[in-house]
């Protein structure tokens, strides 16, 4: 019965240690993203410029209405190769093995005057967990963002 109990322990020693490695996470935490910008463009070139930039990376376009300024994206998957570009996991949210990532945004482009012209992107970023030894449950978590997904976008109208 003592080596049951012992195995008992050792296992979930084990098991607690696996788990709490995977919610480690060595990347200092993005401290301040730009996610809006006032550019000295019309409306209607910036409004171009996006379109233009969101079909040549082949991001798909959920809702896009130009009278409110509006662009929704569709959820776009991110191999792993690239998930920490856009997906910080750091705070105990669980890295594991193996991350997969989908982001999504809102852009909201406004008119400010006949050569003024606010971006703002918000892009919602999560990563899907895969472990190994399946002790813990695998899914889709909320990330925080990089700011690198905001910065391409701005970086457009320069």
């Amino acid at each position: 019965m003592k080596k049951i109990i012992s195995g008992l322990i050792i296992s979930i020693f084990v098991a607690t240690t696996l788990v709490g490695c995977a919610t480690v996470s060595s990347r200092p935490r993005p401290m301040h993203i730009e996610n809006s910008r006032i550019v000295e463009i019309p409306f209607d070139i910036v409004w171009t410029q996006l379109i233009e930039y969101l079909s040549s990376k082949q991001i798909q376009l959920k809702t896009i209405d130009k009278d409110s300024g509006f662009v929704d994206t569709e959820s776009m998957l991110l191999p792993s190769e690239i998930v920490a570009d856009y997906a910080w996991t750091g705070e105990g949210l669980p890295t594991g093995l193996h991350p997969r990532g989908q982001i999504k945004a809102n852009i909201f482009v406004k008119k400010l005057s006949a050569s003024q012209t606010s971006v703002t992107v918000n892009p919602r970023v999560q990563v899907f967990q895969v472990y190994i030894n399946q002790i813990a449950p695998g899914g889709w978590f909320d990330a925080k963002s990089t700011g690198k997904f905001e910065s391409d976008i701005l970086n457009i109208f320069q």
